[in-house]
């Protein structure tokens, strides 16, 4: 597996549409390309900070600075 379908791989499986084959080979690819574990580490964080503010109407601006910070540690 090359890093475009593990990446392609990782969005699909954050919206759980992946098969369980699938997932293993993200999982062993996830073992040794660090460039796509850190991918995968931000979709997770994204997917997470978009189902918080699906939950709330919107963000403050205490809340904006806080996931600004977040992002701008991950890079």
């Amino acid at each position: 597996m090359n890093c475009k379908e593990a990446t392609q791989l990782s969005v699909m499986k954050h919206e759980h549409k992946t098969r369980q084959m699938d997932r293993f080979r993200l999982f062993v690819h996830l073992l040794l390309c660090k460039y796509c574990r850190f991918f995968d580490r931000q979709q997770t964080m994204i997917d997470q900070e978009m189902k918080h503010f699906a939950e709330k109407e919107g963000l403050t601006s205490n809340e904006k600075a806080i996931l600004k910070a977040k992002l701008d540690q991950t890079t």
